[in-house]
């Protein structure tokens, strides 16, 4: 071995203990606190190295020292150990969580989507994680496996659950809206309106604006429900609603009318009952029967909003 490559073994042990007193001395400081003392001695040892021997130098010091670091930084090659073994300082520095973290997050940096993705699921799947959204408030997690027919019996998949809340959305900004529009229809002049837009109000409360409350969406969404089951319901009424409407058109209704008009002498009374007939069929115009059938409907709808007719 040649004096040079000597003098830089020398050099490599003597700094090597030293920065094995600094990790003892520096035992219970933060981390952060001892990486700095260790690369400020890892400076001045390398103001004593000729440049071009410079990265030997830490390669011979690296060997010394192995850990996750080594085997991370050489692409899996771990460095040759001399101890084979970590020392106190690593140990425990590997045994606190903060720190550990750190290191995953700074690996994790620059790999592939895929691969994050892969990791965000292994820390769901241990419990570590509940993929970005935070922890569940028990009190709505219970709820939803009540709601939830077999579960969600742990954490529920947050991505899933994002999805089943913007297609439930997107069903009820849906339905808010034909219900409304269809009841402006059957009732343009009732009381009877809507609170304000469910849409909006949703919008600010889920960004956790001050200016809605959960009270507010509550109400708009009782409004909707209770709207939207009385025009259903009115629906069944049609048949009958008709038929009460078409009233003058059966037979003892034509008949009567027919008489109570008269005849000419010489005209036999079927046919005065038939001209009669097509004279109430003609006055009958869609478009008004229509509306009468929306008014019609509108009466049956307010009972069941408790509002009387308006």
């Amino acid at each position: 071995m040649s004096s040079a490559n000597h003098d830089l073994l020398a050099k490599v042990e003597d700094l090597a203990t030293r920065l094995r007193a600094i990790q003892s001395d520096l035992a219970d400081e933060a981390p952060d606190l001892r990486r700095e003392q260790l690369e400020d001695e890892i400076g001045r040892a390398l103001q004593g190295v000729v440049a071009h021997s410079r990265a030997e130098f830490l390669d011979l010091l690296a060997a010394r020292f192995p850990s996750w670091d080594n085997d991370v930084s050489r692409g899996g090659a771990a460095a040759p150990a001399t101890g084979g073994t970590r020392s106190t300082a690593d140990q425990k520095e590997w045994s606190d969580p903060s720190f550990v973290l750190k290191r995953l997050i700074d690996l994790c940096k620059d790999l592939p989507e895929e691969k994050k993705l892969a990791v965000r699921r292994t820390l769901e799947e241990a419990g570590l994680s509940s993929g970005g959204v935070g922890s569940w408030p028990e009190a709505s997690l219970q709820r939803l496996r009540g709601l939830c027919a077999g579960g969600p019996k742990g954490q529920p998949n947050s991505g899933r659950a994002l999805e089943a809340l913007a297609m439930l959305l997107e069903f009820t900004l849906r339905l808010d809206k034909v219900v409304w529009a269809t009841w402006q229809q059957m009732a343009p002049r009732s009381n009877v309106k809507r609170r304000g837009q469910l849409q909006r109000a949703l919008g600010h409360w889920l960004d956790g604006g001050a200016d809605v409350s959960q009270n507010e969406i509550q109400q708009e969404l009782e409004d909707l429900r209770q709207l939207s089951a009385a025009v259903i319901a009115s629906v069944s009424q049609a048949g009958h609603l008709a038929y009460v409407r078409l009233q003058n058109l059966q037979p003892d209704a034509v008949m009567a009318a027919a008489k109570d008009e008269g005849k000419r002498a010489w005209e036999a009374w079927e046919v005065a009952y038939w001209k009669k007939y097509s004279q109430l069929c003609q006055s009958l115009d869609p478009n008004s029967f229509e509306v009468e059938m929306m008014h019609a409907m509108a009466d049956y709808v307010l009972p069941l909003l408790g509002r009387g007719r308006t």
